[in-house]
């Protein structure tokens, strides 16, 4: 339905569509709508709507957003921050790390070569969509490297950031969130949120339907959950010709088929830990996922591999290059680590000097080496070799 507004600090006024299914179940009180800059005039402000839609009052929101197009308006506050470009609209976006009104989450990070870094996530409004961005930053406020970013539609953000479960279409989050076409031991692996029926898409061939797929292997579990009052931990499930494993978290669901069974029980033990995160975490870590999956490739898998998944899963500042006090040194410390670790000097020099980082090295054939590359990365840091 059509909402009349208008903006309760400029007075701009406009039209905004809100979903009737919104207020059509409030039986008191009433619904609140985020109202975000760029949509009616550069402000941020929320709504209240009663049960027959109409608007009962505003608040003014006091966090900050960015205008998109083609420079970046800072509209709380005019200091200088860290800046970067969205890496889906290359939009300049500019935030404060000192300033919690200009960024959704933070996570530190411990002492990385000498660096303080942390993960910091921030919003952007463009065209009819939500850009969320995560980033790495030194302790300086200094922009080292992108961790993911991702659209979501605003109508995600209309109430509560909860999009309405009434919308029953399966749809992937994103055309941009490539999944991997193939894997050594897994034909096809996604995950699926039964609350608001997004699709991750992690490993999928190309002719696949995959939001066809996720739809089915939906009906199929609810119909197992109408039949049985308790649901093995891993129940299988025939689509086409395919069989899948699912694995079961709240409203999570990670969906898996294999190309045989040797693989499976390891994967258990992995699926079993990846399902119980949330569903935006896993968003979030979509490229880092894809990495440790291409990982899993290797010959033998030990449970240290297993640990050096969730690592390469967890760990952001695989992201960021690392910055050399004393270069000088460098040359000395390549032969050592050479000798030591028996990885080639092409890959060592790009990442000792700060010309690429671990993640972009295991984008590469090196992803099956991840375990020696993350050997030498604890073996410089306890020596302190380049402090």
């Amino acid at each position: 339905m059509q909402v009349s507004i208008q903006c309760p600090l400029c007075n701009s006024s406009g039209n905004i569509e809100v979903p009737a299914t919104l207020t059509q179940n409030i039986t008191r009180g009433l619904v609140s709508v985020n109202v975000p800059s760029a949509f009616i005039c550069q402000h941020n402000f929320q709504l209240f709507l009663d049960r027959n839609g109409a608007v009962r009052g505003y608040q003014k929101i006091d966090y900050q957003v960015w205008v998109s197009g083609g420079e970046s308006r800072q509209i709380e506050s005019e200091q200088k921050g860290t800046e970067f470009r969205c890496k889906l609209c290359n939009t300049n976006i500019r935030f404060s790390i000192d300033d919690t009104s200009t960024f959704l989450t933070k996570r530190e990070h411990k002492e990385y070569f000498g660096m303080q870094l942390s993960t910091y996530q921030i919003a952007h409004v463009f065209k009819n969509e939500m850009h969320l961005n995560s980033v790495i930053v030194d302790e300086n406020g200094v922009f080292q490297g992108y961790i993911e970013g991702y659209p979501l539609p605003l109508s995600k953000f209309l109430i509560d950031g909860i999009t309405p479960s009434q919308e029953l279409t399966f749809r992937l989050l994103d055309e941009t969130m490539i999944p991997l076409n193939s894997h050594r031991f897994i034909n096809i692996l996604y995950i699926i949120n039964a609350e608001t029926l997004q699709i991750l898409d992690l490993i999928c061939p190309p002719f696949l339907n995959i939001v066809e797929m996720a739809k089915l292997t939906h009906i199929k579990i609810q119909e197992i959950e109408k039949i049985y009052r308790n649901i093995s931990e891993c129940p299988i499930v025939k689509i086409a010709d395919k069989e899948f494993r699912v694995w079961i978290s709240g409203k999570t669901m990670l969906i898996a088929s294999f190309v045989g069974e040797d693989f499976l029980s390891t994967f258990n033990q992995i699926a079993r830990k990846l399902v119980e995160y949330s569903f935006d975490v896993l968003i979030d870590r979509f490229e880092h996922t894809k990495i440790a999956l291409k990982f899993l490739e290797k010959q033998q898998i030990s449970d240290d591999d297993i640990q050096v998944f969730f690592r390469l899963i967890n760990d952001d500042r695989f992201f960021s290059k690392i910055q050399i006090k004393y270069p000088e040194n460098l040359p000395r410390i390549v032969t050592r680590l050479k000798q030591e670790f028996g990885i080639k000097i092409d890959v060592l020099e790009p990442f000792l000097f700060g010309q690429k980082s671990i993640n972009q090295l295991l984008t590469s054939d090196l992803v099956t080496n991840a375990s020696e590359l993350l050997e030498m990365i604890d073996f410089i840091e306890r020596r302190r070799l380049l402090a």
